[in-house]
């Protein structure tokens, strides 16, 4: 599945601190690792933006 998020969620899960993330988000972060989903990271998202949103619905 794809996602967006945005570089805040990159900044947290790269940076070790996936637990600042929800838990929903750190599970997509992680797939995503193992290639079993796609992040898109937006470097300017606006700010009412949550940190992950599934571009499926």
């Amino acid at each position: 599945m794809n996602y967006v998020a945005d570089t805040h969620a990159l900044f947290f899960f790269a940076g070790g601190k996936a637990a600042r993330m929800s838990r929903k988000c750190a599970q997509i972060f992680r797939r995503a690792e193992q290639q079993r989903d796609r992040v898109h990271v937006l470097s300017s998202a606006p700010l009412s933006w949550p940190y992950c949103w599934s571009g499926d619905g």
